[in-house]
């Protein structure tokens, strides 16, 4: 009985065991080699264990349609576990979601606030994409209240970060008259 009991515990450890960065690239592994059905299992082994990382991987492939089927509202729960854990990848796509409308839930009220939450939350920790969303909707006034300046703030940051549509942005803006 002593060894039974042994081997259920090695098992139980075993089952626990930490998620590693070679679980997280063998799963990036198989989704660049085109096995997506692959990845996303892989994923959503890591994403149960709550590896952020692996969450957002898996929402990606829910938005998609990567190895599963398309499911925005299956990308939004995986984006939304992320977030919650702090992941700034998960914020900003999680923020994406509200600004879209995509697989949001029914009791959702004010999706554009929200969205501006996940993006500031995220582009004031340096995520690119969200300093460019939360700059435009600082633009448009949409979950936030309109204004230039603190807008063309944001998009600064995420230019200089190399954030493409941002540099373009900041390009082909217009000088100010006087």
């Amino acid at each position: 009985m002593n060894r039974f009991a042994s081997l259920l515990a090695l098992l139980a450890a075993l089952a626990a065991a930490p998620v590693t960065a070679q679980d997280l690239q063998e799963a990036a592994r198989l989704a660049q080699s085109g096995d997506h059905a692959g990845a996303a299992k892989a994923y959503a082994r890591l994403a149960e264990q709550g590896q952020a990382a692996a969450q957002v991987q898996l929402g990606l492939a829910y938005l998609n349609g990567q190895g599963v089927p398309e499911n925005d509202a299956r990308a939004f729960e995986w984006f939304s576990r992320a977030a919650a854990q702090g992941d700034i990848d998960g914020m900003y796509h999680l923020g994406n979601l509200y600004v879209f409308g995509w697989g949001l839930p029914e009791r959702t009220v004010e999706p554009d606030q929200s969205a501006a939450q996940f993006y500031f939350e995220a582009a004031r920790r340096g995520h690119a994409g969200a300093q460019y969303g939360l700059g435009i909707l600082l633009l448009t006034g949409k979950g936030v209240q309109a204004d230039r300046d603190e807008a063309m703030k944001w998009i600064g940051r995420a230019a200089r970060q190399g954030h493409a549509d941002a540099q373009r942005f900041v390009t082909d803006d217009p000088p100010r008259r006087p």
